[in-house]
């Protein structure tokens, strides 16, 4: 018979104290993972889950290696509640960036997708309103411009206030007077922005024909777009290019983080666009955005970053992503995979077990003394 080699002490010892240091690792993130879940209304709920979760499983672990098969498999049970918890607070962490400029990139596709559509859809020349109203626009422009660049009216200005009087039918007067401050100027810009407007509104009130109101709706669709466009479009651009700084460690404050909040802003936007425009063309021109049971937007799903369900989604959308399995195989690894390879590692062997039980069996079965040796032939 083969004879196994027993296992030193220390050794023994080192592995559990890998088990442990396991356990203690994954016990810290399993709490940061169930943190946003508020059990019991604070912090302390999480911790409690956590360290319940660390006695159970120690229990467990104790009582598999010395034998019990059962408390194997409820081991491998909290082990994998280690694992999930982990997951969901190693994944957002280490994917982050990688997540909202991705997302970023998506909402930039929309926005070109939705100004490229609208363009093609609404086209001035085709209406003499139209044509009427995309000039009124277009004086008011460059006239709140050049209020805002030069304080007040100067020869262009006042060219422009009376072509678009002139069209509009309106009798706005000029102001002679410069702002002296950036103040100033803004508030004298925003009373004329509100009176140039009200003169175009009356315009629509007295030249607007029934048919033509699916017309206006695709005509405001398509001027909101061109002053938010070039806007956004560049934010997006530099969140998808620049280096991205954020801090997880507050849930809650999440939606807030400045990139999260523009993007939020934007598909908003977008979505409000969508909806005056589908409606227009009582058709979807516009792919609409999703919506939950509750009708608030699913997009930007980054605003639920470290979230349990948007953990789940994200990886299985990007389940082909190099990230993603780094994090996947980091918690397997070290809730799962080393406790349990230093489980068969610690476990009694059969082998010791034999040879303990036959060195025992050597040691009081024999005889003695010749004396026993005849009596045991007898």
């Amino acid at each position: 018979m083969t004879k196994s080699t027993k296992t030193p002490n220390f050794i023994k010892f080192l592995y559990l104290a890998i088990s442990i240091i396991c356990f203690g690792f994954g016990t810290l993130h399993t709490y940061l993972g169930f943190r946003v879940l508020n059990i019991g209304g604070s912090v302390y709920g999480s911790i409690f889950l956590a360290v319940l979760i660390l006695m159970a499983l120690i229990t467990c672990y104790y009582y598999a290696i010395k034998g019990k098969k059962l408390a194997l498999v409820f081991y491998l049970v909290f082990a994998m509640a280690f694992f999930i918890s982990n997951l969901n607070y190693f994944y957002p962490q280490y994917s982050k960036n990688s997540l909202i400029k991705e997302e970023a990139g998506e909402v930039k596709n929309i926005l070109n997708n939705y100004k490229e559509k609208i363009d093609k859809e609404v086209n001035p020349t085709q209406s003499d309103y139209l044509r009427k109203l995309q000039e009124l626009n277009d004086h008011k422009t460059s006239l709140i411009r050049e209020i805002r660049d030069r304080g007040g009216f100067g020869i262009y200005a006042t060219k422009e206030l009376e072509q678009f009087n002139k069209l509009a039918g309106s009798s706005i007067s000029p102001d002679r007077d410069l702002g002296k401050t950036d103040a100033e100027r803004e508030e004298k810009a925003l009373h004329f922005e509100k009176e140039l407007n009200n003169a175009i509104k009356t315009f629509e009130k007295n030249t607007l024909k029934e048919q033509d109101q699916a017309a206006i709706a695709l005509f405001e669709a398509k001027d909101e777009m061109n002053e938010k466009y070039m806007y956004y479009s560049d934010t997006l651009l530099h969140i998808v290019k620049d280096k991205i700084n954020i801090n997880l460690n507050d849930i809650d404050s999440v939606p807030y983080i400045p990139e999260i909040k523009v993007i939020t802003e934007i598909v908003d936007f977008l979505d409000a666009i969508s909806v005056k425009v589908n409606t227009a063309k009582d058709m979807q021109l516009l792919t609409p955005f999703e919506k939950d049971k509750k009708g608030a937007l699913l997009m930007p799903t980054v605003k639920n970053l470290g979230r349990a369900e948007h953990t789940i989604n994200s990886i299985i959308k990007r389940r082909d992503k190099g990230d993603t399995w780094v994090s996947i195989i980091l918690c397997f690894f070290i809730d799962i995979i080393i406790p349990l390879f230093m489980y068969f590692v610690i476990r009694k062997n059969s082998g010791e077990e034999t040879d303990a039980g036959n060195e025992k069996r050597k040691g009081s079965g024999g005889p003695k003394s010749l004396g026993d040796y005849k009596r045991h032939l007898k």
